[in-house]
């Protein structure tokens, strides 16, 4: 049983928690629609917890930010980086090659690009490598 002094303190318990949940709900649709990162987010968070209304009406007029994009690329093999244009060339450029390397030299042996770029594609291994070479 809740002693009488406590009662007011207790009865809204539920009320704090759903506006966490709420707040939580909210940031996390923002985050993953771009509309705020993840550095943006405890500040939105101190608002909710201030102003409710006023950091709701905020967020909801915030556009989605420009390459926001979460890129879940693996490092290939070599340990490459796939997510900075150089680490995408170097990745590339060193799978292109070993596939047109002779065989006798540890390549694959596709005489033309034709050839060894039709065989990358169907390469699970090249699919983090392609598929990065479409983003900016």
């Amino acid at each position: 049983m809740v002693p009488r002094g406590d009662r007011r303190e207790s009865a809204p318990c539920g009320v704090p928690r759903a506006h966490a949940l709420q707040h939580a709900t909210l940031l996390d649709a923002a985050l993953n629609a771009g509309r705020i990162t993840a550095a943006e987010r405890p500040e939105f968070e101190t608002e909710f917890a201030a102003n409710f209304e006023a950091a709701s009406t905020k967020l909801a007029a915030k556009k989605p930010a420009l390459n926001t994009q979460r890129l879940d690329l693996k490092p290939t093999a070599n340990g490459i980086d796939l997510t900075t244009p150089h680490g995408r060339s170097m990745a590339f450029n060193t799978k292109l090659d070993e596939y047109q390397r002779p065989t006798d030299k540890g390549g694959k042996g596709f005489k033309n690009i034709d050839d060894a770029l039709a065989a990358m594609r169907l390469d699970p291994e090249c699919a983090p490598i392609l598929a990065a070479m479409d983003t900016k």
